[in-house]
């Protein structure tokens, strides 16, 4: 019997703290997974790619893959050696994250593929894919914090985050929001280093090599959009590719995708218990590389390593196959959070699925519960677009009830 329960706590709504009868818990500890979910399904249909969009650098949405980065080492050979990863870092081309564009790319590329099949594209969730990995690395995510909205149409429930109680979060703490902006730049300096634009054949040797002297910008962005279920529940995702091993070949539905991450260098000579501190939190970060990977359909994970001290980047790299990356783990374990997660996803469903308004989902640092709260008693929100409501209000029934599905069976085997 899964643990939700009306409770008189108080929960995050927008950003405030309230008192509601209303509101619903689910135990997402190591404990309620013992007691409740060992027998959910821990089995991840394979991600299959079934639209994608990009934004180009004026933030303008396209529905075709021009963003796509390929994954090119720095040139001349041995020039990694060298790499600072905070140079550049005061004329960033930063992306204003404080605009909520909610569901719009994703709804619009969601659109264009049901016009074009003369079908709805059936799914019992669809959301981005950060939402999804709070979800399901739960378990192990005790420190985490964060705010979702939901609302239930047209047979699906769509899940966004939260945007205004997540800068609320961030203005109370400032030291906290600055520190992740450096880290941040961290991050897109070494996809900068560590991608090209277009197939090698393509690109001039002077841009492969100007490259630690380019602007960094995170305005352009490829998203893929998946197909993918555990158990009888399915979803679709939509997920930033950082870029591509090989090149993208069309009308398939499997790609070399490579995730870019940078982490902390952990030195051989420091302290034991130092090190040995150090290297529990790189396993449990290596957490969050498997999930958003393995939602996606992303086969591998390119870690570069940053020294704290010098900002230099240390070599070699680590590279993980994401399906890999669960049997080196010590502190957590990918079958309780699959698991857990399944039975998330089927509670949400059964308390929200054709229910009319906006539902708040929240989460608490230092708790391992999540709150569900009935927040509008009608409408979406602005969760959905009046584009994409016309849109399916308009199909046909004989389009409606068709339901495409264009992905096979095969499953991501660990």
């Amino acid at each position: 019997m899964m643990q939700a329960q009306p409770s008189n706590a108080s929960v995050p709504n927008g950003g405030a703290m309230q008192n509601n009868p209303q509101e619903q818990i689910f135990t997402a500890s190591r404990q309620a997974h013992r007691n409740n979910f060992m027998d959910m399904p821990s089995m991840l249909k394979a991600p299959e790619e079934i639209a994608c969009f990009s934004y180009d650098e004026n933030l303008n949405l396209h529905l075709d893959s021009r963003s796509l980065a390929y994954y090119f080492s720095p040139s001349p050979r041995g020039s990694e050696k060298f790499i600072d990863l905070s140079k550049g870092m005061n004329d960033f081309r930063q992306r204003d994250d404080s605009k909520d564009d909610h569901l719009h790319g994703l709804l619009t590329a969601i659109m264009d593929k049901e016009k074009k099949n003369q079908a709805k594209l059936d799914a019992h969730f669809i959301s981005y894919r950060g939402m999804m990995t709070n979800l399901l690395t739960l378990p192990y995510s005790n420190g985490d914090q964060w705010v979702m909205k939901l609302t239930s149409f047209d047979g699906t429930i769509f899940i966004e985050e939260d945007k205004q109680a997540k800068l609320k979060a961030r203005k109370n703490d400032k030291k906290g929001h600055q520190s992740n902006k450096n880290l941040q730049f961290y991050g897109f300096k070494f996809e900068t280093l560590y991608t090209i634009p277009d197939i090698w054949d393509n690109v001039s040797r002077e841009e492969i090599e100007g490259r630690d002297e380019k602007v960094v910008d995170n305005h352009p962005q490829y998203c893929s959009v998946v197909k993918t279920s555990i158990g009888e529940t399915s979803m679709i995702i939509g997920g930033e590719v950082d870029c591509i091993w090989d090149q993208k070949i069309e009308g398939e539905t499997r790609h070399e995708w490579i995730e870019l991450k940078t982490t902390e260098w952990i030195p051989p000579y420091i302290r034991p218990d130092t090190r040995d501190r150090k290297l529990h939190n790189y396993d449990w970060r290596k957490l969050k590389y498997w999930a958003q990977s393995y939602l996606i359909g992303c086969p591998r994970v390119v870690v570069g390593k940053r020294d704290y001290k010098t900002d230099r980047l240390m070599m070699p790299l680590d590279v993980f196959y994401t399906l890999d990356i669960p049997k080196e783990a010590t502190t957590w374990d990918a079958r309780v959070c699959k698991q857990t997660w399944a039975g998330l996803l089927k509670w949400l469903h059964e308390k929200i699925s054709g229910q009319p308004g906006v539902w708040k989902l929240s989460k608490k640092g230092g708790e391992d519960v999540v709150r569900l709260v009935h927040d509008e008693p009608t409408g979406t929100g602005e969760i959905l677009t009046d584009e994409f409501i016309a849109h399916r209000q308009s199909m046909t029934p004989s389009s409606a009830g068709v339901q495409v599905d264009e992905t096979d069976d095969v499953q991501m085997e660990e």
